[in-house]
């Protein structure tokens, strides 16, 4: 018995490693991704503004709880239903053959564009909102670390640049552990970002050639 719980104790930090290392690599991506809306949203001559609502909108998957509209409840009717009745037999059954969805997606669905099309931030904030959009974790005024701007490649071409930053904060500290130290209270957090560079075209859009 002594035996067995030693080896749970270690294949579940063993686990516990790997999923945050998943985890952190599928936030990674996402912030990839948000660096490329907001490259292309520069790219045909929208204002900063625009520009960090496209990245923001990219990054929902990272921005922690919705906030607003408040209404919406992060556990579907159904499962909620399913947990109050059901057995726990039958609720492994229903979880099993159902398909979950977030409760969230279709409010986000109907928000997303009306957000993107808000005339200012504080109408913005006011039809869609998360945790970490107003300060706190990392989306905060002036939004996330966006290096942008126009700059001179190699080859000659003007490209516009976009990096976006997020800490990822650990939820055990693999670091003091890989030390032999488990006396933290604060587990520690790392600097995710995603880069990405694009060819700038808004002065092709700006340009009529005379005509």
């Amino acid at each position: 018995m002594v035996e067995s719980c030693i080896v749970i104790f270690f294949m579940c930090l063993l686990f516990m490693g790997v999923f945050q290392v998943a985890h952190a690599y599928i936030s990674g991506e996402i912030l990839y991704n948000a660096a490329a809306r907001a490259a292309r949203a520069k790219t045909v001559g929208l204002n900063r503004m625009m520009v960090e609502k496209s990245m923001l909108a990219a990054a929902i998957a990272n921005s922690g709880t919705l906030t607003c509209p408040s209404s919406i409840s992060s556990v579907s009717g159904a499962f909620r239903n399913a947990l109050a009745t059901d057995s726990p037999g039958a609720l492994w059954d229903f979880a099993l053959k159902s398909n979950p969805t977030p409760p969230t997606l279709n409010t986000e669905l109907q928000t997303v564009p009306v957000y993107l099309g808000s005339g200012c931030p504080a109408r913005g904030s006011a039809v869609l909102d998360y945790q970490n959009w107003d300060g706190g974790n990392y989306i905060s005024s002036p939004f996330v670390t966006i290096g942008l701007g126009v700059v001179n490649s190699s080859g000659g071409a003007n490209q516009i640049s976009v990096r976006v930053t997020q800490p990822y904060d650990w939820l055990i500290a693999l670091s003091a552990l890989a030390t032999g130290s488990i006396q933290t209270t604060t587990p520690g957090s790392i600097n995710l970002y995603g880069d990405y560079a694009i060819e700038e075209h808004y002065s092709l859009y700006l340009n009529d050639s005379d005509w």
